[in-house]
């Protein structure tokens, strides 16, 4: 990537009491690894999530499965590499400078999920121009925009007609405004696989398309913290792979297939450099590529992309890795006003992705190893 074409910004708002800085990045959108591993469709079906049974609340102090076996593990982090980059171009546009005043208040404030009892939560959620789907381990729960709640459900009742093994986990969900689906992601543990649901129409609470998904070749049979992102060709899903070599595992699926209730399209790709690989939203409707952000180092942020036919897409690094202006380590847990408990902040890799107006931004919260440290959005 031309070094004209590249900016990386740090918004510099100070928090009252913090211990954490939220990295932001911003990329004017402007590189091959083969696929390897394998992957397998174990399973297709359809549900329709309103006659599904109601989720009960349970006590708190339970451990996602997810976090038994390996609780605040560190990634291991390769030496950043760039095998056949090639580069992508785009109209340049500037980003957007320093927000000149304060965000403007919600328009509706409402209770999302309520306390499931799993620990982390891992909540996630989306909104549509009529509904608001909140996922958490391991219920989905919709409401419509005013706050009104129309259904919670297990997500082991979502996905029952693939016959789930214990509770999911880690699930994701995105509302695809171009094809008005939802679309929802989530993990299970021994033996390791990926369910993936679409809704037929913009209305959660009828009926989905489901898949599931197996790795058949990796002798740690397990995955964690998947990520999905979106774009016009592609509905894209990494997960961690833990062992030793440490791997991620990215699933490619043809987007209309699932949303037609296909036979479950997809290409899978695996590497060895580093995990947690960010897809992006993508909210520009003509954009063909889809990207994707990751943590190479301490110090750096590689970007990726998927590019070429449906089916025979490839997948590379674009350009060099990005340099934040100091080196980073894990965020602390952080204190909450007029609480004892403190918060989680999480790990220290990309926590979000999105495509917009042709540049790509991606989030991540570290403590820098030098300087002031500020809490910042």
């Amino acid at each position: 990537m031309d070094s004209e074409k590249t900016k990386a910004g740090w918004l510099k708002t100070v928090g009252r009491r913090s211990f954490f800085l939220c990295l932001f990045y911003g990329l004017a959108l402007s590189t091959a690894f083969a696929a390897g591993g394998s992957s397998v469709l174990t399973g297709r079906a359809t549900v329709r999530l309103g006659d599904l049974p109601p989720a009960q609340s349970r006590p708190g102090g339970l451990r996602a499965v997810q976090d038994q076996a390996n609780d605040r593990y560190r990634i291991p982090r390769l030496p950043a590499t760039n095998p056949g980059a090639r580069a992508f171009s785009l109209p340049f546009r500037p980003l957007v400078g320093a927000p000149s005043g304060d965000s403007p208040a919600p328009f509706t404030v409402f209770d999302g999920q309520y306390q499931t009892g799993l620990e982390p939560p891992d909540t996630c959620g989306a909104v549509s121009p009529q509904f608001v789907v909140n996922t958490a381990n391991s219920v989905i729960t919709v409401h419509d925009r005013s706050g009104n709640q129309i259904l919670s459900t297990p997500l082991n009742q979502l996905f029952a007609p693939l016959s789930p093994t214990g509770e999911p986990y880690d699930p994701r969900v995105r509302f695809d405004p171009y094809g008005q689906r939802f679309i929802v992601t989530c993990l299970q543990g021994s033996p390791a696989r990926l369910f993936v649901g679409v809704t037929r129409t913009p209305d959660p609470t009828g009926l989905w398309n489901e898949y599931s998904l197996a790795l058949t070749d990796l002798p740690n049979n397990w995955m964690d913290y998947d990520a999905m992102g979106f774009n016009r060709n592609w509905i894209a899903v990494s997960a961690n792979l833990p062992g030793d070599p440490w791997h991620y595992g990215l699933w490619a699926f043809d987007k209309a297939d699932l949303y037609a209730g296909g036979t479950g399209q997809f290409q899978f790709f695996m590497d060895l450099n580093g995990a947690t690989l960010q897809p992006a939203e993508t909210y520009d409707p003509d954009v063909n590529d889809l990207y994707f952000m990751q943590q190479d180092s301490d110090e750096s942020i590689a970007l990726y992309a998927l590019s070429g036919p449906v089916g025979s897409a490839s997948f590379a690094k674009v350009g060099a890795s990005i340099l934040a202006p100091t080196a980073w380590v894990g965020s602390p847990d952080a204190p909450q006003e007029g609480a004892l408990n403190n918060i989680p902040t999480g790990f220290d890799w990309m926590m979000d992705c999105v495509v917009r107006n042709g540049s790509v931004y991606g989030t991540q919260v570290v403590m820098p190893l030098s300087g002031q440290v500020r809490s910042s959005i």
